[in-house]
């Protein structure tokens, strides 16, 4: 029963240790599109700056090629910190916690739209808004389980996020395979 326990928390860790690669990922490619439009701005200054007279129909198309590409790469910027705050959000934030989030909420927080975070949702993490608030809660709930014994499974439901206990059973039963109460004591 122990190595339940400890095949659940390799799984959590290697999908800890995915998200934190790919956030890092995230922000290398935020710097060096930052650089990018940095030496970009400074060439297309120069170009402005008087000569913008002197220069020829193809020095004309490729400034305006830069300049669509600079438009990209600021999209790709906000896109990376749109991420980063639903990250924040999400994981920091623990808005997963109150029992009627919707996906409509969290689009507010960050200043986005729905059909917007649905998309970052699977990009990010693979899985839909809903999947992802059951996964949290379950995982939240796992560590209640299992460091505050002298708490109802009433209780840790609420602490959890669920509308009530029978939500939050058929959830961990859904997601983990067994109930609370069999999965507490297959890890103790």
């Amino acid at each position: 029963m122990n190595i339940l326990f400890y095949i659940i928390a390799c799984l959590c860790l290697v999908a800890l240790c995915y998200l934190l690669v790919k956030r890092r990922h995230g922000k290398q490619t935020e710097q060096k599109i930052e650089l990018s439009i940095e030496q970009k701005d400074v060439r297309n200054d120069e170009l402005k700056d008087g000569r913008n007279n002197e220069l020829k129909d193809g020095q004309k198309e490729e400034l305006k090629d830069e300049q669509t590409d600079d438009d990209d790469e600021k999209s790709v910027t906000q896109n990376r910190q749109l991420i980063d705050h639903l990250h924040k959000v999400l994981e920091e934030d623990m808005v997963f916690l109150q029992p009627d989030i919707r996906i409509d909420d969290v689009a507010k927080i960050i200043c986005s739209n729905r059909t917007y975070v649905t998309r970052l949702m699977r990009q990010e993490y693979g899985l839909t808004f809903n999947e992802y608030v059951n996964v949290a809660r379950i995982q939240y709930s796992q560590k209640l389980l299992y460091t505050s014994p002298d708490k109802t499974l009433d209780e840790i439901a609420e602490m959890s996020g669920f509308q009530s206990t029978s939500n939050y059973c058929r959830a961990f039963k859904r997601y983990i395979g067994t109930s609370p109460i069999a999965w507490l004591e297959s890890v103790k």
